[in-house]
């Protein structure tokens, strides 16, 4: 049974304001999966086997779920596809909230926010939000730290051993920055130049940059650029997630814990022919579906997308949902990526190891 979750966005549900809690839409939430284990069961659903999945931002929000030490009372086991695993401080999320107030000569309280109407939010946000993308650095809509609902980062309250016990389906596309370079022609504004004052602005050191260029020596500065950032805002931290989940010697994060469930980690590299999108962010939902023949799915994949890699991944996802395993090998010291291409999928391990290796810590 499929149970689609509708919770505030924007400015509704992620407004910093003083006299506001945070994040209530991690809160609506919080409220829908309660409901989710008390009464599924009169619509024939099993409240013991909750699964909960999130892509882009609703993995990010799920994220803060799986950090709360009673993520267990919510779920039983998550998928989390290409989000961020961590919330900004309350002033860095509060940037997009703070804008549109001075664009809308209000005060940026619950009294200002509600003299004005919900249209007029979403304009404001969409205009403040044109040009940029997630990557970047400019104002965005985002989970801030601090009340009830992200009381820590998550992403550290998971690396401390919060939600250990939930098994966890994790991972990101090849290429997620394409979906915002691309359209917007930043891919091929960005020079050697912007690339070097931007890796010293990340301090991502310089070999890094260096092992992007040997697996890929034809990339431009933009690709690179992209790849970059996305190894800072997901790859990295996916490894990183998933290394503190694992109870052997040999992993690089030990967390004194209850015992690890097990962690699957995957990466959707099959290159949409349209646009240059390539394997852009969301390009793996059609596929994840099994819908690759609708309007949505064909707009970013083409005609063409392969049926027998939608076979695959729709196949891992339910299994995982129902069964609690997709398919694949756990991850471990040996670190298992599946690889979802055109083939339909199979195991690397370790790959990308030397481009995550020594990235700055977020």
């Amino acid at each position: 049974m499929y149970v689609s979750v509708q919770y505030r966005l924007g400015q509704e549900g992620f407004a910093v304001l003083d006299d506001v809690p945070q994040n209530l839409g991690v809160l609506d939430q919080q409220a829908a999966l309660r409901w989710v284990r008390r009464e599924i069961a009169a619509f024939g659903g099993d409240p013991a086997n909750v699964t909960v999945m999130g892509h882009s931002a609703g993995a990010n929000t799920l994220t803060a779920l799986l950090a709360l030490p009673h993520a267990k009372e919510l779920f039983d086991r998550a998928i989390l596809q290409s989000g961020p695993l961590a919330a900004q401080p309350p002033k860095k999320a509060g940037r997009m909230t703070r804008e549109i107030a001075k664009r809308l000569k209000i005060s940026a309280t619950r009294a200002g926010f509600s003299a004005v109407t919900a249209h007029q939010l979403v304009e404001q946000q969409r205009a403040i939000a044109a040009g940029g993308s997630p990557l970047g650095r400019g104002p965005s809509v985002a989970l801030a730290i601090g009340g009830e609902a992200v009381p820590r980062n998550p992403l550290d309250a998971l690396l401390a051993g919060a939600g250990r016990g939930i098994p966890v389906l994790i991972g990101s596309t090849s290429e997620e920055y394409r979906l915002w370079f691309v359209p917007s022609g930043v891919l091929d504004r960005i020079t050697a130049r912007t690339l070097a004052l931007a890796r010293l602005a990340s301090r991502v050191p310089s070999r890094i940059v260096t092992a992007h260029r040997a697996r890929r020596p034809d990339a431009t500065a933009g690709e690179v650029l992209g790849e970059v950032v996305t190894d800072v805002l997901l790859r990295g931290p996916i490894a990183r997630f998933a290394d503190s989940r694992t109870d052997e010697p040999a992993a690089s994060l030990r967390v004194e814990a209850a015992p690890a469930a097990p962690t699957w980690v995957y990466e959707f590299r099959w290159r949409s022919p349209v646009d240059r999108l390539g394997a852009a962010h969301g390009m793996e939902l059609g596929f994840v579906f099994d819908r690759v023949d609708t309007p949505d799915a064909v707009a970013l994949g083409g005609h063409d997308g392969p049926q027998a890699l939608a076979d695959a991944m729709h196949r891992a996802w339910v299994s995982f949902v129902l069964e609690g395993d997709p398919g694949w090998e756990a991850w471990s010291s040996r670190r298992p990526v599946q690889a979802f291409d055109a083939d339909g999928g199979h195991i690397d391990y370790a790959p990308r190891q030397d481009e995550l290796d020594g990235l700055p810590k977020r």
